[in-house]
């Protein structure tokens, strides 16, 4: 179990990440731009997903040959990080711009 558990969390991790930090440079908790959070997300996906492969290639037990399951780790983090950070990265542009009273390109 936790060779499941534990990757899952970390494929996760990043997407928490952007969205905690997208949040504190809304209300001006830190003066990161919100592109350098997403470029922050993206080498914390790339890291963690083949941690999370690792980890979960080594609780396999030594009989089974095929790893395919272990390899989902490294698609599902990447997919989860193309379809959310757009997604992530428009809701954070919009509320930025509204609460800063700026005029928002759209």
């Amino acid at each position: 179990m936790f060779v499941f558990i534990i990757p899952l969390i970390l494929t996760f991790f990043p997407l928490i990440f952007q969205i905690k930090l997208s949040g504190m440079r809304i209300k001006d908790k830190i003066k990161l731009p919100l592109y350098a959070i997403t470029l922050i997300s993206l080498a914390l996906v790339i890291i963690l997903s083949f941690s999370a492969f690792a980890i979960s290639m080594w609780g396999l037990p030594s009989d089974i040959k095929c790893a395919v399951g272990c390899t989902g780790f490294l698609g599902f983090g990447f997919l989860q990080f193309f379809i959310t950070t757009p997604v992530i990265a428009i809701i954070s542009y919009l509320r930025y711009a509204s609460a800063h009273k700026t005029k928002a390109i759209v």
